[in-house]
């Protein structure tokens, strides 16, 4: 694996962090590490995998697995689809124009928003810590825990994901309280 992140190591320098966020504008460009655990539990390790960074999108996968756990698949459907989509990860147009208002699937961040709201807990304080402790279960690590600088400087830039809940709350797709998701 060494050898597999030596290879691939010059890929980092073509491409960029993302700058939407302000934070993520400070992390460093060229970090690439893997750590790979097989079904017997033994952990493979190489490049840069010891160091922390985080989550983004592949949280979605958290937030989902939590809301197919807590509902039927019946009950999962009607707030969100499981259909690919082109767009972009923040896109609104397929909400209105392409999908009978719902979320295409989980994985844009209409879906991710979706998703939390179907996640068990009777105030989003509890579903926070339901997925928390997801997070911590999937990965091995009871450490885990949210970067506030990236979670503050992302919630200031969050406008598009506001528009997208208040849009799925106006056509039905959740009733919970935008800012409180």
């Amino acid at each position: 694996m060494d050898q597999v992140v030596k290879d691939n190591r010059k890929w980092t320098e073509l491409g960029s962090v993302a700058t939407y966020i302000p934070e993520l504008s400070k992390q460093q460009p060229n970090l690439l590490g893997i750590s790979v655990c097989d079904a017997k539990g033994n952990l493979y390790c190489a490049g840069d995998w010891q160091t922390s960074f985080t989550m983004q999108s592949i949280s979605k996968i958290v937030s989902f697995t939590c809301a197919l756990l807590d509902n039927t698949y019946a009950e999962l459907t009607q707030k969100i689809n499981v259909a690919p989509t082109s767009d972009g990860f923040n896109s609104i147009v397929n909400l209105e124009s392409r999908n009978e208002n719902r979320p295409l699937n989980a994985m844009i961040n209409s879906g991710a928003i979706a998703s939390i709201s179907m996640v068990q807990g009777d105030t989003p304080e509890n579903q926070y810590r339901r997925i928390l402790s997801m997070v911590r279960r999937m990965v091995g690590n009871p450490n885990v825990d949210v970067n506030q600088t990236v979670y503050l400087s992302e919630k200031l830039t969050g406008d598009r994901n506001r528009a997208l809940a208040y849009y799925m709350k106006s056509t039905g797709v959740f009733d919970t309280e935008v800012e409180a998701l």
